[in-house]
C-alpha cells in the first residue's frame, strides 16, 4: 500500500485496506444498482407492454404540454408521463426526456416481443437520433431520478474527439479523483496494482475527497476499482465512511455513493465517457429544503440542478484533459 496522491485532506488513520469481502462489495454494489432505465419508465412499459403491443394512448402524456423540450402536465399512468416526471410540486409533474429514458427507448425498439404503433414507433427512433447526433456534436446529456428509497440515480454521457489511446495516455483513468471538478483535496491509496496478460491493468484504491464549497461540501472515503484495457477503462466505487467537518457543517455529508465511470473506445476510435451512480446526501442546504419542501422534492431538485451538472461538468473536464487544453493532475505511481 501506497499514498499516491494526497492534498489537504488524508484518509483517516483509523480506517484499514479493505478486505477481499469489501473488494468483493463494491462490485457487487455497481452490478446490483437498478439498471439504466428509471423504475417507475420500467414498470410502465412493462404494465402497457403486458398484452404483446404498446399503443399511442399507452405512450403519451395525456393533459399536457412543452415549452422549451420541458413537458409540464399532471400526472397521469403513460410512459411519457413518467420519462417527463422529473419533478413533483403542487399537482403537476415536469421534465424532460433525458439519458436515462433513451435507454428505456432504445430497449423498446429492440424488443421484438412487443409491438409498437407506428406513432410510437417514430416518435422513438427520431428522439434516439437525435440524441446520437447530439452526442456526436459534443453535447453532453444527463438524467437523474429518485428512486423509493430517496436515493438520486444519474446517467451522464458525452464524447471526447480524441483517440481513445491518446487520451489514456494524458488521464489514466485511475486519477480520476484529483481530476473531478471543485476538487478541494483528498488522498489516494494505492491499495494493488495488478497487470494481467491481456494487457489490462486494474487498480485497487482507497481513496478521501472534499468536493464543493459549504454548504455544499461534501467529503467521502470510498474504495475504487480501476480497470483500464484496450478498448475501454471503468472506474467503479462504493463509499464507505464519510467525515464531519467544519466544511460539512461537523456533520457526515455522504450517506450512499456508489457507482462507475466508463471511458470506452468507441467505433470511430474516440472516447464515450459514461457515469452512472447513486447518492444520498445531506447539507445545510438539503436538510433545510427538506424542511420547507419535503425529502422527495428535495431529492428531485437536488438532482435535476445538482448532480446531473455536476456530472456534466466531470466529463466537461475530463473532455479539456483529453483535448490537451487542461493538464490532468498525475499521481505518483
Amino acid at each position: 500500500m501506497q499514498t499516491v496522491y494526497r492534498n489537504r485532506f488524508g484518509i483517516d488513520p483509523s480506517i484499514k485496506p479493505p478486505t477481499d469481502g469489501e473488494w468483493k462489495e463494491v462490485r457487487a454494489r455497481v452490478d446490483a444498482m437498478a439498471g439504466d432505465i428509471a423504475g417507475e419508465v420500467r414498470s410502465r412499459i412493462s404494465a402497457a407492454s403486458s398484452d404483446g403491443k404498446i399503443s399511442a394512448a399507452e405512450f403519451f402524456a395525456k393533459d399536457s404540454f412543452a415549452v422549451g423540450g420541458v413537458r409540464i402536465g399532471r400526472r397521469d399512468d403513460s410512459i411519457q408521463g413518467a420519462m417527463t416526471g422529473d419533478v413533483h410540486a403542487l399537482g403537476l409533474s415536469a421534465g424532460r426526456i433525458d439519458s436515462f429514458d433513451v435507454v428505456a427507448m432504445r430497449s423498446m425498439l429492440a424488443d421484438q416481443q412487443v409491438q409498437l404503433e407506428p406513432e410510437v414507433r417514430s416518435f422513438l427512433a427520431q428522439r434516439v437520433d437525435a440524441y446520437d447526433a447530439e452526442l456526436k456534436a459534443g453535447h453532453i446529456s444527463a438524467g437523474t431520478y429518485v428512486d423509493q428509497s430517496g436515493a438520486i440515480h444519474e446517467l451522464a454521457e458525452g464524447r471526447v474527439e480524441v483517440d481513445y489511446d491518446a487520451f489514456i495516455k494524458r488521464m489514466n483513468p485511475a486519477d480520476w479523483s484529483p481530476n473531478l471538478p471543485r476538487y478541494r483535496g483528498g488522498e489516494v491509496r494505492q491499495i494493488d496494482k495488478q497487470e494481467h496478460a491481456d494487457g489490462t491493468v486494474e487498480y485497487r484504491q482507497q481513496e478521501r475527497m472534499s468536493l464543493d464549497r459549504y454548504p455544499s461540501n461534501l467529503d467521502m472515503t470510498k474504495n475504487s476499482i480501476t480497470t483500464v484495457g484496450r478498448d475501454g477503462a471503468r472506474v467503479a466505487w462504493h463509499v464507505f465512511h464519510s467525515d464531519a467537518t467544519a466544511l460539512s457543517g461537523h456533520q457526515k455529508s455522504v450517506f450512499k455513493d456508489d457507482g462507475y465511470i466508463d471511458f470506452s473506445r468507441t467505433a470511430d476510435n474516440k472516447v464515450l465517457i459514461r457515469t452512472h451512480s447513486l447518492h444520498q446526501i445531506a447539507t445545510p442546504g438539503t436538510k433545510l429544503a427538506a424542511h420547507l419542501l419535503g425529502q422527495r422534492l428535495t431529492g428531485e431538485i437536488a438532482g435535476q440542478f445538482g448532480l446531473a451538472g455536476y456530472f456534466k461538468e466531470t466529463i466537461e473536464r475530463y473532455r479539456a484533459i483529453g483535448e490537451g487544453t487542461l493538464d490532468a493532475v498525475k499521481a505518483s505511481r
